[in-house]
């Protein structure tokens, strides 16, 4: 049985909703019963804004639309749309400049989060039609989204930012509102640009080129698009602001106490802790050298800075072809035809030499006398006697760390691809009714794939059978695999190698701090990690999943034979039908269905390396057993669950516009969306009002219920991801679990505003703005799950602790925290409101304007209801880095601007401001208070365009952040919040743009 969801959930508003649906359908109706009493043919109109299906809607309809114009762009520098958009203050939050640690993944993509209500929540659209979504989803939220970088900014003709839910019209997904990108379908001429841009301490400059062309008949405009761009590599050891000691930012700061040099635990101080039941951790002992080669020593450990082997902007490459066809029919048809095809990739993408072990006190990092390494280390440190270290250590480290992996970070390669394909069919019969028939076809493919290491290959090389041709099947002969052939192999000699976790088995440091110190002992080359092992040791972990989608419209519209007291009541109507469909692929390594275990076994089973005499039989490197979780073959990154699923969805939808007076209008729109299946179906309507009240003051007004169904990747599946976890103080593999018995999510969103033009040369707006949320979709905190579990007294404790794996169950602590598994939910119920506000003055001098102006967005609460995972609260003017509702919000952002136009020059100056907020932890950092503020910041940038050649070439210059302000610092990996702040610094771009018109192309 379906259930339907309405919004509102009295009985009054269902009755209201019942009565604007009928309303609609009647108008609907009596237009269609009155087709054959119009006639004569009318050339066919661009349809609308977008919020609605309606022809002539204006710009400053009754919900609110924010318009940026081509000419807009080509004054602030020609930005890419990642630039574009965070620029706009409604849009909070977003990914595609941020760096790898709260990137969600995502590298070299991007999307749009309005409201900061979620990337899912905010519907994306081309030439007013839907884009397929990206394979890859926001891991904080589960939440999908399209890939704004996709489009080519050179086509775009302008950009409209609908701020109000818009379900009733594009159904799920325009919960927050709606970005309409439209493009230049009736350019003529060939128009060429390109641009250099020097972000500073960048390893290479960006490049950024398009071309489009348009040229035609009478009936035919083709219009193509191409554009390129390229951005070099910026590393976080450029930036001195974002890499700070461990006393400054000791967590996360970019500090791990998992590290190499590492932390060494002698077997017998471990046995003397378990006796006498004390802790562990006060019979460890940080390598010696640990400060010498960029360590820290820290509490009980050797730090590592993993941080350093990353980057803030990484190697990218963006290539986006664009073609549209427009041939007229007749006078009253036209038949349109769209292509989109574009490629994002992180070709470098760099990241931390090695990641560590998911089980830090296992006994397959021992290292006992014998071994060429450690007797080494107990020379080099005069520990040859002492008892402590005569039956070996346990290492607690990572496999590679500020040597880097062969001296360099690892890399781990981001490809995208997007296609789309469009036809349509619109105009008007002979009566003047409207009409759009379209079928619209998108597919998208993400290949992520990210180095790791292999937990069987480690423990054979602990023991010197590491390496690719070392054999290993004939040193364990035995059957049973109870002991060792004598004889049958060759431990740490000819193709068998051991591998070293010593500083001797690194010939120089790579970190930031310590470039080029010898790793000490590492003057025997005999004892150093050979380039092979260290291949060996890794595998690339991948995936390439897949999105597909189908959208097929037929929507009609015209004027009504009805009439009010401003004129004919104007309709539009529709129905669509659309295929989603989403498949996560993997590469069999990365599959837990085909590797579900290191040593080829399978779930449940155990594997034991038996005592591996070594030095004679003198000395004995212990056995050690390895139980299969399912988990994959690797130590740290987690196999995934392959997955495919689809799903179809119908609605239809209809709205009048009632002109009441020429000064006093309404619109009023409904739709109907089924889902099928258990998810059901949702009816949902919007009320807006719009008055003149005056010759310069206008009000308008809207109410509406929005509807966001679960995506497919959030009912089904599993997938894995990195996340700091902070109990563990470490990066830990997080499962987030499809649910497929998700509700919908629902919300209620108003919105009041006033325009006032007291003249031709000023304009102000105020919007206030309210968004009421009832279950909305969230992930699992996971810390909130890990704190629950270690704490006893918890009266979710159990149910916490079955959603969290330990080394140990019987002996759950937080060292001992290999992953953690969360579900999506229903979570807390959400609100939020606040005020829009932009103005806008122009001088008029001699032979110049100058406009003085100011846009932006005041947060004014956000408030998150208590639910089972945690306590209410207001996420408004906090960093909320330990939630997965919400990200960051500001309370003020805001957008002063100063323009001067003048003949062909063009000067403008953008401010931007962004207001303190909190960093509202508590126990990260050792006496750092909750509340801590984040300093308010402000940047400037400075454009430049001058024109001639009778207006066809342009030159244009840009100072971003023209004082060279740095980020605010902010207690994340990298010292600064990604969401809110730019960490590149100065950044200056040229550019040329030239057009020419003729023959074919005029």
């Amino acid at each position: 049985m379906q259930t339907v969801y309405l919004g509102w959930g009295s009985g009054g508003l269902k009755s209201f909703r019942l009565m604007v649906f009928c309303a609609v359908l009647i108008l609907a109706l009596q237009s269609q019963l009155l087709l054959a009493q119009t006639g004569g043919q009318q050339v066919v109109e661009e349809v609308v804004v977008t919020g609605s299906y309606i022809r002539g809607t204006p710009e400053d309809a009754a919900s609110p639309v924010t318009v940026t114009t081509r000419e807009e762009l080509d004054m602030t520098g020609n930005p890419n749309i990642v630039e574009m958009l965070r620029a706009m203050g409604p849009i909070a939050g977003i990914d595609g400049e941020t760096n790898q640690f709260q990137s969600n993944g995502l590298e070299a993509i991007s999307n749009v989060n309005l409201r900061g209500l979620g990337a899912g929540r905010t519907l994306v659209l081309l030439n007013g039609s839907r884009v397929v979504p990206s394979p890859f989803f926001i891991t904080q939220d589960g939440q999908q989204f399209v890939n704004t970088n996709a489009i080519p900014s050179i086509a775009l003709s302008r950009v409209e930012l609908l701020k109000d839910g818009a379900s009733a019209t594009y159904g799920s997904d325009a919960v927050a509102g709606v970005v309409n990108f439209i493009t230049r379908s009736d350019f003529r001429g060939v128009e060429f640009q390109g641009a250099y841009k020097d972000i500073q301490d960048a390893e290479d400059p960006d490049y950024e080129a398009g071309m489009i062309i348009g040229f035609g008949t009478d009936r035919l405009d083709v219009v193509l698009s191409a554009a390129y761009q390229s951005r070099g590599e910026l590393m976080v050891r450029e930036k001195d602001w974002a890499l700070r000691p461990f006393e400054a930012n000791s967590t996360p700061g970019g500090w791990s106490s998992i590290g190499n040099p590492g932390t060494f635990f002698p077997v017998n101080a471990l046995a003397e802790a378990a006796t006498a039941g004390t802790s562990i951790f006060g019979a460890a002992r940080p390598d010696p050298s640990c400060n010498v080669v960029g360590g820290s020593t820290q509490t009980f450990a050797c730090r590592f800075r993993y941080t350093e082997f990353d980057n803030l902007a990484e190697e990218e490459e963006h290539y986006q072809i664009f073609l549209e066809a427009t041939y007229a029919l007749s006078d009253a048809s036209r038949v349109k035809a769209e292509v989109l095809y574009a490629v994002d990739e992180a070709t470098e993408w760099d990241t931390s030499p090695s990641y560590p072990p998911q089980a830090l006190l296992d006994g397959d990092q021992i290292v006992v006398p014998g071994m060429p390494h450690y007797d080494d280390f107990l020379a080099r440190n005069d520990l040859v006697g002492d008892p402590a270290w005569s039956n070996g250590a346990l290492f607690w480290g990572r496999t590679f760390g500020v040597a880097g992996k062969n001296g360099q970070p690892r890399q781990g390669p981001r490809e995208y691809d997007t296609y789309r394909f469009s036809l349509g069919l619109e105009g008007e019969f002979d009566n003047g009714v409207g009409y759009l028939t379209k079928a619209t076809y998108g597919f998208s493919q993400g290949s992520r794939f990210t180095p790791d290491g292999r937990t069987d290959h480690l423990a054979y090389a602990y023991r010197g059978l590491g390496g690719p041709n070392c054999d290993r099947a004939g040193f364990y002969a035995d059957p049973d695999g109870s002991g060792v052939v004598p004889g049958s192999g060759n431990l740490g000699s000819g193709d068998c190698y051991y591998y070293n976790p010593f500083t001797s088995g690194f010939a120089a440091s790579a970190s930031a701090t310590a470039p080029g110190v010898p790793g000490p002992g590492s003057a025997d080359v005999t004892l150093q990690n050979d380039p092979g092992l260290q291949d060996w040791l890794e595998e690339d972990l991948g995936s390439k999943p897949e999105t597909e989608q189908i959208v097929l419209d037929f929507i009609l519209n015209g004027e009504s034979n009805v009439v009010a007291g401003g004129g004919n009541v104007a309709w539009a109507a529709g129905l669509q039908w659309r295929k989603d469909e989403y498949k996560n692929k993997l590469a069999a390594n990365s599959n837990n269905v085909i590797t579900p275990c290191a040593f080829g076994i399978q779930p449940g089973e155990t594997s034991t390396v038996p005592d591996t005499p070594i030095n004679g039989g003198a000395n004995i490197i212990p056995s050690w057993t390895y139980t299969c979780t399912g988990a994959g073959a690797f130590n740290f990154l987690a196999a995934s669950a392959p997955f495919a699923e689809d799903q179809d969805v119908f609605a239809t939808f209809g709205e009048i516009q009632v002109p009441f007076s020429t000064s006093f209008e309404a619109q009023i729109a409904v739709r109907y969306e089924d889902y099928g299946g258990d998810v059901g179906s949702t009816f949902d309507p919007k009320v807006a009002l719009r008055w003149d009240a005056a010759d310069t003051v206008t009000l308008r007004g809207s109410i509406s219920s929005s509807f966001r169904a679960p995506t497919l990747n959030q009912l089904g599946g599993e997938f894995t991801s990195l996340s700091f976890v902070n109990p563990a103080l470490a990066f830990k593999a997080v499962d987030t679990r499809g649910n497929p018995n998700l509700a919908p999510e629902e919300a209620i969103t108003t919105n009041f505003g006033v325009i006032w033009q007291p003249s031709d040369v000023a304009s102000f707006s105020l919007d206030y703005w309210n968004f009421d949320f009832k279950d909305p979709i969230v992930l699992e905190p996971y810390n909130d799950i890990v704190s629950a579990c270690l704490d006893t007294e918890s009266p979710i404790n159990e149910l916490a602790c079955g959603k969290v794996l330990f080394q140990d169950p019987s002996a759950p602590s937080a060292a001992s925290i290999q992953r953690v598994a969360v579900d999506y939910q229903n979570g807390p119920d959400i609100e939020t409101n606040g005020l829009d506000f932009s103005a806008s003055y122009d001088v008029v001098l001699n032979n110049s304007i100058l406009t003085l102006g100011a846009d932006g967005t005041y947060i004014m609460e956000y408030k998150v209801d208590a639910w089972l995972w945690s306590d209410s609260f207001d996420a408004e003017g906090r960093l909320n880095a330990d939630t997965t509702v919400v990200r960051p919000l500001p309370e003020l952002k805001v957008n002063l601007y100063t323009n001067w136009a003048s003949g062909g020059h063009n000067l403008r100056l953008d401010v931007y401001h962004t207001s303190d907020y909190d960093d509202d932890r508590a126990g990260i950092n050792p006496g750092v208070p909750a509340g801590t503020e984040i300093d308010e910041h402000w940047t400037a940038d400075l454009h430049y365009n001058f024109r001639f050649n009778s207006d066809n070439t342009r030159l244009f210059a840009s100072i971003y952040n023209v004082t060279d302000e740095d980020p605010p610092f902010v207690r994340l990996d990298l010292n600064y919040d990604p969401y809110t702040h730019n960490p590149f610094g100065r950044i200056v771009k040229v550019g040329v743009q030239h057009r020419f018109e003729g023959g074919l192309f005029q």
